[in-house]
């Protein structure tokens, strides 16, 4: 069975870190289960960057770092959680239980497992869904994928964290244009 977003799903009872989730689920398998869309922003530097490091190599990097991870739970508004807050949200969310949508999961789903040891029952990842949907005749970069869907992509008047928005809006919006089929 194909996993799709449906706007009709019942929205979960759930409440996390004291957000009450609001929205559609992701209907997979018969289950609802409710989307938290996620985007982790990490340290870099001159010798400490992904243009010269493999993910696994970035990520097991004694250097490694995350400075925040922006986190929007359901339709709630994207909230940004500081290094002394994620234990304890991360703590409070049913990881089984749960879709993680994310431009990129390769990455934040590698930075999940491999620091926190978390394993989300599901992953919706936008980047992939982009270079299946799309082919390779244009970048997939976030910014270019949600211009490509007609939303706002990034602007340089707010800064990048609240650009989690458009992957969940992109995933909304690849559902209703046909391009995620329906189980």
């Amino acid at each position: 069975m194909m996993p799709s977003l449906r706007s009709d799903a019942p929205a979960p009872e759930l409440t996390i870190y004291g957000q009450k989730y609001t929205g559609p689920g992701l209907h997979i398998n018969g289950r609802d289960l409710p989307v938290i869309t996620m985007d982790a922003e990490t340290a870099f530097g001159k010798d400490y960057t992904l243009a010269k490091m493999s993910y696994t190599d970035y990520v097991r990097d004694p250097r490694m770092h995350v400075h925040c991870w922006s986190v929007k739970i359901g339709d709630n508004a994207t909230k940004v959680y500081f290094p002394d807050e994620i234990p304890a949200l991360f703590e409070a969310i049913p990881w089984a239980d749960v879709a993680v949508v994310g431009h990129n999961l390769v990455f934040d789903g590698f930075i999940l497992h491999e620091v926190y040891g978390i394993h989300p029952g599901f992953y919706v990842d936008t980047l992939s869904m982009a270079r299946a949907v799309l082919g390779h005749s244009e970048r997939h970069n976030l910014d270019t994928v949600a211009k490509h869907y007609g939303l706002a992509g990034k602007s340089k008047s707010r800064p990048p964290l609240y650009d989690i928005k458009d992957k969940w809006e992109l995933s909304q919006e690849e559902e209703r244009s046909g391009s995620v089929r329906h189980g």
